[in-house]
């Protein structure tokens, strides 16, 4: 298809004498005057081009989200679970891949929490026994999930927390990403469930943000979770 510009400006060049009349009656180019405001609209889009590419990267632009993100209240997929007791319950699943890894090793998932709909999609595909829930870990209650675990005790608490904040492959890395904050999340879990191990997934970029903090201060409040609850987590990493 073409717009209508690179449609006149065809038959400009066509024709040698030509006066082109837009549907509006009130627009009428000439060939010279045609071709001159062509340029001008080409090099507008060009910058404007230019403009929202260096815009994408600024670091103090909001950062994108998928439009695949649930946006709506947390959507439960409530789903007969077996009674393995080796349980692990993954926040941030994603397509479940380590999931996948803890099941092919003898344990049983029993829930997983992402806000990705396509992702969540693929977790209950390949995962016919666990509870889902799909939506915004921020939204979702403490008492729902108690709910849905029915007094099933969780052993592993397993979180891969966002990372493009911390992603050194991330043009726009910033410690001011929200999303570096979601270990907050984690967190909560381990004091809601009090289970037997941790295992937090991330890239190597977390270790020096903000010269590290980040990483000291998941250390500080898992220990503090752990004493709460009567664990004694030792970190590892």
């Amino acid at each position: 298809m073409y717009n209508k510009f690179t449609f006149a400006q065809r038959l400009v060049t066509q024709h040698k004498r030509f006066a082109l009349y837009s549907t509006h009656p009130n627009l009428y180019f000439t060939k010279t005057s045609f071709m001159l405001d062509v340029r001008r609209h080409r090099h507008t889009t060009d910058r404007k081009r230019r403009c929202d590419i260096m815009n994408k990267w600024d670091k103090n632009v909001p950062v994108e989200e998928s439009p695949y993100y649930w946006k709506g209240e947390p959507k439960v997929f409530e789903r007969q679970v077996d009674l393995n007791p080796l349980t692990v319950l993954d926040l941030f699943s994603g397509a479940g891949g380590l999931s996948l890894g803890f099941a092919m090793a003898g344990f049983n998932v029993v829930l997983g929490i992402d806000i990705h709909k396509p992702s969540m999609e693929t977790f209950l595909h390949n995962h016919k026994k666990t509870i889902g829930i799909l939506g915004d870990i921020r939204k979702i209650p403490d008492n729902l999930v108690l709910d849905l675990l029915k007094g099933i005790e969780v052993k592993v608490l397993m979180a891969g927390v966002p990372c493009q904040g911390f992603s050194l492959n991330n043009r726009k890395r910033n410690p001011n990403d929200p999303r570096n904050y979601l270990f907050w999340e984690f967190i909560r879990f381990v004091k809601l469930l009090k289970p037997d191990f941790l295992v937090l997934e991330n890239v190597s970029g977390m270790k020096n943000t903000a010269n590290g903090s980040f990483v000291e201060e998941i250390e500080k409040q898992i220990v503090i979770a752990g004493e709460e609850s009567g664990k004694k987590y030792r970190v590892e990493h």
